[in-house]
């Protein structure tokens, strides 16, 4: 997957545009970071890249790129 589709798939969950969006971005600071949204990204890694990503891991990243660079 390429960064631009990865970034279509994360803008999805958190219900934003992806043109707005880049892979710098702070997943903190889009309006729809909470648990729920947390919850459905984690589902969205292992479906799309077969693998269950350990959770606090997932706490630790702070931008798209750091998601990407987890499931590498």
């Amino acid at each position: 997957m390429d960064n631009q589709s990865f970034l279509e798939a994360v803008a999805e969950i958190f219900d934003e545009d992806p043109a707005s969006m880049t892979m710098m971005t702070a997943l903190q600071d889009l309006p729809k970071w909470d648990s729920l949204t947390f919850m459905a990204l984690a589902t969205m890694l292992q479906d799309k890249f077969g693998q269950q990503v350990e959770l606090h891991r997932l706490m630790q990243c702070e931008t798209p790129q750091d998601l990407l660079d987890l499931v590498k």
